[in-house]
């Protein structure tokens, strides 16, 4: 902060920890600058159209004052806190990968009983187990295209942050953890830039 005027303003868009946040927010105050964590939803490709759902907490004042600057760049939605800005995204990243993981062990079962991806797909996207990750990488994964949109080692970072923050807070990830050794696995496999659904080939 060392190059800031107090009086000034730090606006975060990382997908980072509270913690992290919080320890950013801290030395911030210390110089008299404002700290704002407004993490950043989803995809780049959405961030051009300028539909970038933000997640944005801290300084009131600065809040206030930045979110028609933020309304320019996305759909900001102001949670409050920086602790809630940080879990929102990290909650999102926690479900949606932990929802990968088993549909692409659903996936496998289902090549087991001779039922291949690309006929198993339509048939589930029919029921209850219908889901965003089955309908975005469901068909990634049945033709085998695991080009890195959201990769392996971004999905695990997230995954590992999001089970910190949990415990952190005495709630117990127990599904998230298991999702995480999923995630692991894969990287073990070497399959960490690749698309997060490439858990798919590191089942067991």
């Amino acid at each position: 902060y060392a190059a800031m005027a107090p009086g000034a303003v730090h606006l975060e868009f990382s997908t980072i920890d509270p913690a992290t946040a919080k320890t950013l927010m801290q030395a911030a105050a210390a110089r008299g600058i404002a700290y704002v964590q407004a993490t950043v939803g989803k995809t780049p490709q959405m961030a051009l159209r300028r539909e970038e759902p933000l997640f944005v907490g801290g300084d009131r004042e600065a809040v206030h004052r930045l979110l028609p600057l933020l309304e320019k760049i996305g759909r900001p939605h102001d949670v409050g806190s920086v602790d809630a800005a940080c879990a929102v995204k990290l909650l999102s990243n926690m479900i949606g990968m932990a929802n990968l993981a088993v549909l692409a062990e659903g996936l496998r079962i289902g090549a087991a009983a001779g039922i291949g991806s690309h006929a198993l797909l339509p048939l589930l996207q029919d029921t209850g187990a219908r889901s965003f990750q089955m309908d975005v990488r469901g068909p990634w994964i049945a033709t085998d295209d695991f080009s890195p949109r959201f990769s392996v080692d971004l999905a695990a970072k997230d995954l590992r942050l999001g089970c910190a923050m949990a415990r952190s807070w005495n709630c117990d990830p127990e599904l998230t953890e298991r999702a995480f050794a999923a995630f692991g696995r894969a990287q073990e496999a070497g399959l960490g830039g690749e698309d997060a659904c490439a858990v798919f080939k590191a089942g067991r």
